[in-house]
């Protein structure tokens, strides 16, 4: 039999939660081996769009009847942007919903790499737009005939390469710096951001052509552009949601 003396004993040892007021507010203390108990809501996985027409095209289904003047279009970068609600939630944790985010391949030219002319050349023909630099350049890598590279002056821009010209014509040709390219590195709906790049030439192995490499110069303006053209498409596209970048 349990006598209330055990019973007593038990109710003595037993820690129950307490409450402190802290700034005005209630907060709850829980003993050791205690855990808050509350069921929590699953948390709903947003959707992922690769396309800032993607984007816009649930904008304009709303399947799920969200009211457009609560909710915003984030450009989280020049090559991502979400859909976000209102701040919601319980007092202390509010927190905006995400519904879907966009973000287009921006794996693209690696900078600041040298690559062999090969691999240059196709590289600037399949990952930038044209541009009559950009045509120049290719140009003369595709003209490149010996390995040999030549310094015009120690300045670190300046330089010469062995270029063909018909048949059997070489001759030397000095490479342009700085050369203004369009590489794709925002969504493919927009024009993308002119740049500026320096380009150089390294000599290959004896007999071989040389390897080429392009250096950003702009100090990362094009993001700015860039992040500016994604806020004016979806503005234009989508005007019943506010945009903010």
């Amino acid at each position: 039999m349990m006598d209330a003396g055990f019973v007593k004993e038990i109710r003595d040892g037993a820690q129950s939660p307490l409450t402190h007021e802290i700034e005005g507010r209630a907060r709850l203390a829980l003993p050791p081996g205690w855990h808050d108990g509350t069921p929590k809501l699953p948390e709903v996985e947003h959707l992922r769009v690769a396309t800032l027409t993607g984007l816009r095209d649930y904008c304009a289904a709303n399947v799920d009847g969200l009211v457009p003047d609560k909710l915003l279009l984030h450009v989280t970068g020049p090559a991502s942007a979400a859909l976000v609600g209102p701040l919601g939630g319980r007092a202390e944790e509010f927190q905006r919903h995400l519904y879907v985010r966009a973000e287009a391949d921006a794996s693209g030219f690696q900078f600041g790499k040298f690559h062999d002319a090969e691999q240059f050349m196709v590289a600037l023909q399949t990952q930038f737009g044209q541009t009559p630099e950009r045509d120049e350049v290719i140009a003369l890598v595709a003209g490149v005939k010996e390995s040999d590279v030549r310094e015009v002056v120690d300045d670190g821009v300046a330089q010469q390469v062995n270029v063909s010209a018909g048949v059997a014509l070489v001759g030397r040709q000095k490479i342009p710096n700085p050369v203004a390219l369009k590489p794709w590195r925002t969504f493919r709906e927009l024009e993308q951001p002119e740049s500026e790049f320096v380009l150089r030439a390294r000599k290959g192995a004896e007999g071989g052509l040389p390897s080429f490499a392009l250096f950003e110069c702009d100090g990362g303006a094009w993001r700015i552009e860039a992040i500016d053209r994604v806020a004016k498409w979806l503005v234009a596209e989508v005007p019943a949601v506010k945009v903010v970048a």
